[in-house]
């Protein structure tokens, strides 16, 4: 916080649902690299080659796992964004009920400034 900043400002909300979002993209992910796997498979097929047919299907195969684990990585970043934002809602719940706590605590204690000044002190006769 070189910035001078004093807090943190998040919106749990807004994180968790854009968590949602992001885990939500890994099925588009590892759609397109099944597409790609097998688009490169059906090409490897149709070329007359024998080069460029197994250049193609190992161009598939060597990419598709990498896709794949993208996929999963995304799904990942996306779940542990909902969990931060649930953990710092949590924690703003929790501290926000012990300040209260501690507020009503402090309020019903009888603070020594409350007696009056020449309490205590010599009377004059």
């Amino acid at each position: 916080m070189g910035n001078g900043a004093s807090h943190l400002d998040v919106n749990p909300g807004a994180v968790a649902n854009a968590g949602h979002q992001v885990s939500a993209t890994a099925g588009n992910w590892q759609e397109w690299a099944e597409q790609a796997r097998t688009a490169l498979q059906d090409s490897a097929s149709w070329v007359r080659n024998s080069k460029v047919s197994s250049a193609a299907q190992d161009y598939g195969s060597r990419w598709n796992p990498k896709i794949q684990r993208l996929a999963s990585q995304v799904d990942t970043l996306g779940n542990n964004m909902t969990t931060a934002a649930n953990v710092v809602d949590h924690a703003d719940a929790e501290a926000a009920s012990t300040v209260v706590a501690a507020h009503q605590q402090v309020d019903g204690q009888s603070g020594v400034l409350a007696r009056p000044i020449h309490a205590g002190a010599p009377q004059p006769v």
